[in-house]
Parts: C-alpha cells; sequence; structure tokens
C-alpha cells in the first residue's frame, strides 16, 4: 500500500511562483533582471545639506540590478564560444536601455556603452559591436524634467 504524502506549499505551483530572484543568472538572465526591478521606483529626489532636493538617485536594489545585468552582458559577450550568447547579450543590453530610461539615468546605459565598445574594438569584438550598433544607440536628448 502506497504511503500517502501531504503536498507542501513550497512544492505547489503557488510556492514556486514566490521564489524570490536575488541576482542577475545565467539561465535567464533578462527575466531575472524584470524581476529584480519589479515596481521599484526611483527616489526623486536626493536630499541635500539644507534637504534641498539635488537630483534623481536610484533606490539601492534597481542599483544592485544594473550593476548585476552589465556584469551578466560582459560576461555572456567574453566568456562565449564565438557568438554563441550574443544574442542573450544583445537582448539583455536593451532591457538596460529600457530601465535608464524607466528610471531616468541615462548616463549609466551611455556610460556602459563606451566601456564595452571600447573593450570590444580592444579586441576581436569589432564584429559584435557592428551587430549591437544595429539594434541599439545611446540614449540621447533625454530630459529627466519629463
Amino acid at each position: 500500500m502506497a504511503k500517502r504524502v501531504r503536498a507542501d506549499e513550497s512544492l505547489s505551483m503557488a510556492g514556486i511562483a514566490r521564489v524570490q530572484i536575488r541576482e542577475v543568472g545565467t539561465v535567464d538572465p533578462l527575466g531575472d533582471f524584470k524581476a529584480l526591478l519589479g515596481d521599484q521606483e526611483v527616489d526623486l529626489f536626493d536630499e541635500g545639506a539644507c534637504g534641498e532636493g539635488i537630483g534623481w538617485t536610484w533606490g539601492a536594489g534597481v542599483r544592485a540590478a544594473f550593476s548585476q545585468m552589465r556584469k551578466r552582458v560582459c560576461q555572456l559577450i567574453f566568456d562565449s564560444l564565438g557568438d554563441q550568447y550574443h544574442g542573450k547579450a544583445i537582448e539583455c543590453l536593451k532591457a538596460l536601455r529600457e530601465a535608464a530610461v524607466r528610471f531616468r539615468e541615462p548616463a549609466k546605459f551611455n556610460d556602459f556603452s563606451t566601456e564595452l565598445k571600447d573593450r570590444l574594438l580592444a579586441g576581436r569584438g569589432s564584429d559584435f559591436w557592428e551587430k549591437i550598433k544595429e539594434g541599439i544607440s545611446i540614449i540621447w536628448g533625454f530630459s529627466t524634467w519629463s
């Protein structure tokens, strides 16, 4: 006679759906990045010494997600055998760009793009850089006051 085992909630679909993403992984970096960003919003003002607003800032969660995604993009590009993960890297770059626009920090994406370009062109990555340029551009004419 088979013994009945009570279903544990952690093994149910509801339990599985509640798994928290803590970092941008290698299997689904795009999904992880989006999960980390979730519904987080940017802090509208950074308080100056006298309490005046001095500009836009990212919350710690957004900074961490962006930093992890940059590292994952570099890993996908530079640890790839040939162009094995280049498509995934391009999709991740697009997500980074969208997040920079959403959280009003175009310089964070533009600076990373410039660093990535320099690194690719210094090595044997000029062909891949051309692919990136075809579908992704730096963020132009962005106003933080829109």
